[in-house]
């Protein structure tokens, strides 16, 4: 199993992101859409959209962070 360090800046956001960082952007926006579009269709669009900003934010939280790998 590999090992990280983890590394966050803000300028990691800039650059290209890792495979391993990308895969898991990949399931925080597909799990965003289906949340959003859950509380939209239960509650109000007002919601959904809350539901969406933070997934918004959190996607570029994660797009800050660099892994260095541990040998």
């Amino acid at each position: 199993m590999k090992k990280y360090k983890v590394h966050f800046s803000i300028w990691n956001s800039v650059g290209s992101s890792q495979p391993e960082i990308g895969r898991l952007q990949g399931y925080l926006k597909g799990l965003t859409a289906i949340l959003a579009g859950s509380t939209w269709y239960a509650t109000t669009p007002t919601n959904a959209l809350f539901v969406g900003i933070g997934g918004f934010v959190f996607d570029f939280i994660l797009s800050c962070i660099y892994l260095e790998e541990i040998c």
